[in-house]
């Protein structure tokens, strides 16, 4: 899984010093500049492309590589505000995404609503357009991010992880229902994305990640029938990501 040459042990202890001091820097930029620039004209479009320069250099400090193939970037390219889906195994998920999306796209997450009793995160996110839920009531949640969504400029596209939480081991686990009903209420496409090798990197309960590569693969946009019982799409949804999932699976 790990392509990636191992580095002289002098310039990873070197990347790791400097990270101590850009990595705080880089955070509080992410977290500040949407508290104070959130109002402005056109903001969450610069903000997610430095958002991602940001994300990419911490990624290069940690000796994490991001591989995404050219077929792959060309339809995240195509997706204009359709839903985004991915399997959800570790923290690094979410860096490795926001650091593949192209520049002409916009992303938007939903974020638990715990997180804005943090300093700053609940600014944050307001600023930046991410869209939080309480997900100790399911239909309150649910219909939270459909209104929040529906509000949402129609070139943005929400990503989720349909698992519901990050699942260890190696197989996909079992898609939740609330993606489909997003899809179907809001008459979006859903943009499946496969990630591999971030669980290997940072497990559960790992503090710090290792060194290797990341690989991001993006599957055919799934056309969602709206007239369908949302159990039924979603499980065809889930059969159509668990079979290339596999399949892209034994190819690393």
């Amino acid at each position: 899984m790990n392509t990636t040459k191992r580095k002289p042990g002098w310039l990873v202890l070197i990347k790791r010093l400097i990270l101590v001091i850009y990595g705080p820097i880089a955070f509080m930029y992410i977290a500040l500049a949407p508290i104070f620039c959130g109002r402005k004209n056109g903001f969450r479009n610069w903000y997610w492309r430095a958002a991602r320069k940001q994300i990419q250099m911490l990624l290069w400090f940690l000796d994490i590589f991001v591989d995404i193939d050219a077929e792959s970037q060309a339809k995240l390219s195509k997706n204009d505000g359709g839903l985004i889906i991915a399997n959800h195994k570790s923290n690094l998920d979410v860096l490795a995404l926001v650091s593949v999306i192209p520049d002409d796209r916009w992303v938007t997450f939903g974020a638990k609503i715990e997180l804005t009793k943090i300093p700053f995160f609940k600014g944050g996110f307001k600023g930046s357009g991410i869209l939080v839920v309480d997900r100790k009531n399911g239909k309150t949640a649910l219909q939270s991010l459909i209104d929040g969504y529906s509000r949402a400029d129609p070139r943005v596209s929400l990503v989720l992880f349909p698992e519901g939480t990050r699942v260890d081991g190696p197989a996909l686990g079992k898609f939740k229902a609330g993606s489909m009903r997003i899809a179907q209420e809001l008459e979006k496409s859903i943009q499946p994305i496969c990630i591999f090798g971030a669980y290997e990197l940072m497990p559960r309960r790992r503090v710090f990640p290792g060194t290797g590569c990341i690989k991001v693969r993006v599957l055919e946009s799934f056309d969602v029938q709206v007239e369908v019982p949302v159990t039924n799409e979603m499980q065809r949804l889930q059969t159509y990501v668990a079979d290339h999932y596999e399949t892209l699976q034994d190819a690393t």
